[in-house]
């Protein structure tokens, strides 16, 4: 069988990376009117623990970039399988996608529009920006955390083969043996043992 190989030309770099399921987030931020926006993206990671940090990736033309850039702060929301309607708004082509009050969490005090269907919340100040071709990298650092109490229970939305996918359970004895996971933490402290 094996695997074909391509010059990585836009058609097959997008093919090949719409080959790896993402969770889908909405990045938000407060724009110049105080308006809450908001754009759907995949391209959301965490960078460190200490200190709490994560990052986007968003084209250089969008216009929550530059609003971001200019505000130093944003906002991720990690959907739930509900979120299709919230993503397709967020991701429609166009001008900024102004969310209404009603989809907000207006309770608590975040610096970021943090959306009240969310699984989770990360309130994130710029820390760094590194423009890279089309795109830019935005690292925030994490200065709040939502945790949906009544999410418990619903898979996270995710993206995969330019369609809406859920997570849905491996049948037991279908899968081979996990494989051994290793934190960082773990590494060091064996090497100060040894």
């Amino acid at each position: 069988m094996g695997l074909h190989h391509y010059a990585p030309d836009r058609e097959h770099v997008r093919r090949a990376l719409g080959t790896f399921a993402a969770g889908v987030t909405i990045v938000t931020t407060f724009d110049d009117d105080s308006n809450a926006v908001g754009m759907t993206a995949t391209a959301f990671t965490s960078v460190s623990f200490t200190p709490p940090s994560a990052l986007i990736c968003l084209s250089l033309s969008a216009r929550t970039h530059n609003v971001i850039r200019t505000r130093g702060r944003f906002g991720v929301n990690l959907l739930a399988t509900d979120g299709q309607e919230l993503c397709d708004y967020c991701s429609a082509p166009g001008g900024d996608k102004v969310l209404p009050v009603m989809w907000l969490d207006t309770k608590s005090a975040w610096n970021a529009p943090c959306l009240n269907s969310a699984m989770v919340f990360f309130d994130c100040q710029v820390t760094e920006a590194i423009e890279t071709g089309t795109h830019v990298i935005i690292i925030g650092s994490i200065k709040a955390i939502g945790l949906s109490a009544h999410r418990d229970s619903t898979g996270p939305l995710l993206h995969f083969r330019g369609n809406y996918r859920r997570l849905s359970p491996i049948e037991p004895g279908t899968s081979p043996d996990p494989l051994p996971i290793v934190f960082e933490d773990s590494l060091i402290m064996e090497a100060h043992q040894q």
